[in-house]
């Protein structure tokens, strides 16, 4: 999928997104949004055939920093497939993150900025490298629903669960209600305690019913034994003492699918600098 097209597919897709997100603000108080929030995320599969690791940390990864440095991109990321239950298609994964819409619309990849970074390498070498070390499978545009808030000096995830979920037409609007209304005050909790580092809610932008999947959440993980833990009962009582597990568990199972899940283990990323403190 082109760039053109992934714009084209935005601007068709982000009006009904508007209106299911708004349509489903909570009455009650919600997390304030993460000090530095993504808005819509590029995800590349890919399958490996070269030293794409290597290739990404001597070349690209210096121009990701520029394009996060000039304000181009929000943060980029890689990650290897540690599981991924029956699908075998890609065990590599890289994330373009972008904090304005409109920031898609232009490459941040730009001959400008390729120079800037490596005067004395040619962009189309690269790109041939690049293209022997790794097939692109596929890609998914991905638009922010709702994220747990980030806690100052919190450790950075190292791992993720992905779970991949379908729902149906008369289902999505109940189903991004509870999410947002039950789940993300659990998951805000756990990231409290310490246990998750992150939690994240995305559509997948252009996916209709017939797509195996429609909706994303990431569970983020700084340390392995952390992984599945910070949720349960224990949590579900506490942030909502009136609500019976079962009860919980029969309304998701009517709301959604779950279509895959996958575990990742984060290999490089490019943050933007932190914000600084009131006062300096």
């Amino acid at each position: 999928m082109n760039r053109k097209t992934i714009v084209t597919l935005l601007l068709a897709a982000l009006c009904l997104l508007a209106v299911q997100v708004a349509a489903q603000t909570p009455s009650s108080p919600t997390p304030t949004p993460s000090p530095r929030p993504t808005t819509v995320l590029v995800v590349n599969y890919m399958k490996v055939k070269g030293d794409i690791i290597g290739l990404q940390r001597d070349l690209w990864m210096p121009v990701h920093k520029e394009s996060v440095k000039t304000g181009k991109m929000a943060g980029w990321s890689s990650w290897s497939v540690r599981w991924a239950a029956k699908n075998s298609e890609y065990d590599f994964i890289t994330v373009d993150a972008y904090n304005k819409w409109a920031d898609l619309e232009k490459s941040p990849w730009t001959k400008e900025t390729w120079d800037k970074v490596h005067p004395n390498v040619k962009l189309e070498d690269v790109g041939k490298r690049t293209e022997a070390a790794r097939d692109i499978v596929r890609r998914d545009v991905l638009g922010m629903i709702a994220q747990t808030e980030a806690l100052a000096g919190a450790p950075a995830a190292k791992y993720v669960i992905v779970d991949y979920y379908q729902s149906a037409p008369d289902k999505r609007s109940d189903y991004v209600k509870l999410e947002r209304e039950t789940y993300l005050p659990m998951h805000q909790e756990a990231v409290k305690s310490g246990k998750m580092a992150f939690w994240q809610f995305y559509t997948v932008i252009g996916a209709g019913s017939e797509n195996s999947y429609g909706f994303i959440t990431v569970r983020g993980y700084a340390k392995w034994e952390d992984i599945g833990a910070g949720g349960g009962p224990t949590v579900l009582a506490k942030v909502h003492p009136n609500l019976k597990p079962e009860d919980l568990a029969k309304t998701m199972r009517e709301a959604r699918t779950l279509a895959k899940s996958q575990i990742l283990t984060l290999v490089d990323q490019v943050l933007p600098p932190a914000p600084a403190a009131a006062g300096q």
